[in-house]
């Protein structure tokens, strides 16, 4: 009977408690951890819509014809298009479609009449004369993500930024 007095270990009630001291915390941190997941699944929609535009890019070079990224009228989904010529094509065949993700869209193109961004076979954009960059701008999760994929008409030149009160440049 001594023996069991002396050894040692937790009871049941000490089990207890600090099972219920975890499922606490656990409680509190979901909100943290849900936010993160947000923030995490935006980030890597945005990388692998600059990968694709790239890929279009690098495309219309070494394939010497036209090559479009189009967004769908919804906002939700981009699609990789080849033109039939090296410039004015009249024809387009779809190389690939994307969706961005559940809660984040396309908002806009900005700096172009519409919701294309076509690639030169130099690897530049075809724009307006009057604009320096086009770029695809993406809000997550009710807007409160924002990010933009600016590239430069003349160069083809990808750079991303991101809104904080202002447009500013993201760090690689």
């Amino acid at each position: 009977m001594t023996a069991f007095r002396n050894s040692r270990g937790f009871t049941l009630v000490e089990v207890g408690i600090m099972l219920s001291i975890f499922a606490i915390v656990a409680v509190m941190a979901l909100p943290d951890i849900r936010g993160m997941m947000q923030r995490y699944q935006f980030n890597a929609a945005v990388r692998r819509a600059k990968t694709d535009l790239n890929l279009a890019r690098l495309k219309a070079i070494s394939r010497n014809r036209e090559v479009r990224v189009r967004v769908d009228t919804n906002g939700e989904s981009y699609f990789m298009e080849e033109g039939n010529a090296s410039t004015s094509s009249t024809s387009w065949s779809t190389e690939s479609s994307k969706t961005m993700g559940q809660g984040i869209d396309i908002f806009q193109v900005e700096g172009h009449s519409d919701d294309n961004i076509m690639f030169k076979v130099n690897g530049s954009v075809k724009d307006n004369p009057n604009d320096n960059f086009i770029g695809f701008e993406f809000r997550g999760h009710n807007a409160t993500q924002r990010k933009r994929i600016n590239i430069e008409t003349s160069t083809g030149r990808m750079y991303l930024q991101y809104y904080d009160s202002g447009w500013k440049d993201e760090k690689a």
